[in-house]
């Protein structure tokens, strides 16, 4: 017999970057660093959050606690490259600019500066009660967080210090930049201009300091949901996406039934999976 090829291990923010939603993905990410979430109910939030990070009031029966939550910024170099690997990427695009973060964003961000948190140092927080460790203020703000991110996951970027003006300006520019033809060496190809990748990062610390978690789940399986919101318009994606490269006007018609099928079985088959699993057949 054959030796079966060795099964890789993976950190619970590895984990936390395959669950379906942005929601549950932010709690699973901060729950990898031992830090409870969600809090005790009862606890009112009010949050505000822009590119300096989230500045929240928590009230509980006593007096208002001030929370402040920040991410480090993504470098410009790590940003500008994440942004012509997702321009790349036709399906990834339409996604971002119809106001989506794709699943597999992060795929964008090889290196160690990445969307969700990877380590407990890649969060900036403190609070107002003076707690040394983490309080139950703190986690009331990730919860409330957890839930804006499912709304509207493209504060994700905000978070590390781009707004959606920018994500969708650097999106559009290396779009068209796809689009131009190969130069006649007047000019450098887009390959020579292009910085280095950055080295991948290793584990992180969190996982080596608490290997007993590895196995945990970040998330109960009956938490797990999917939501799926119809387009404004059946084209709205390639309306956005520009006239398509056909001079052929049967071709673009042809493009734009197929994206509806498309669209059309991929909401029936979630269904009908969702059916599945609520009535256990």
């Amino acid at each position: 017999m054959s030796p079966r090829a060795p099964v890789p291990r993976l950190s619970l923010a590895d984990v936390a970057r395959h669950l379906p939603g942005w929601r549950e993905r932010w709690i699973a990410a901060v729950r990898a660093f031992g830090w409870v979430v969600p809090a005790p109910r009862g606890r009112t939030v009010r949050l505000r959050i822009g590119r300096d990070g989230v500045a929240a009031t928590v009230r509980a029966g006593g007096p208002p606690q001030h929370v402040s939550l920040r991410l480090a910024p993504v470098p410009p170099r790590t940003f500008d490259a994440a942004m012509r690997r997702l321009a790349s990427r036709a399906a990834a695009a339409a996604s971002l600019l119809a106001g989506r973060v794709p699943d597999d964003v992060e795929r964008a961000f090889p290196g160690r500066h990445r969307l969700l948190p990877a380590t407990p140092d890649d969060v900036i927080q403190s609070c107002s009660c003076g707690a040394r460790d983490f309080c139950s203020h703190l986690a009331a703000v990730h919860a409330s967080l957890a839930a804006r991110l499912a709304r509207d996951p493209l504060l994700l970027f905000e978070l590390r210090g781009r707004n959606r003006d920018e994500v969708v300006a650097a999106l559009r520019k290396n779009r068209a930049l796809e689009s131009l033809p190969a130069g006649d060496g007047a000019a450098p190809s887009r390959a020579a201009v292009l910085p280095a990748e950055e080295a991948p990062s290793p584990l992180p610390e969190s996982v080596l300091a608490r290997p007993e978690t590895f196995f945990k789940p970040g998330l109960p399986l009956d938490s797990l949901t999917t939501s799926l919101a119809a387009a404004d318009h059946p084209e709205a994606v390639l309306a956005r996406l520009g006239p398509p490269p056909f001079a052929d006007e049967a071709a673009a018609r042809l493009l734009a039934d197929l994206h509806r099928a498309i669209g059309l079985g991929a909401a029936e088959r979630l269904s009908e999976w969702e059916w599945r699993r609520a009535s256990g057949r």
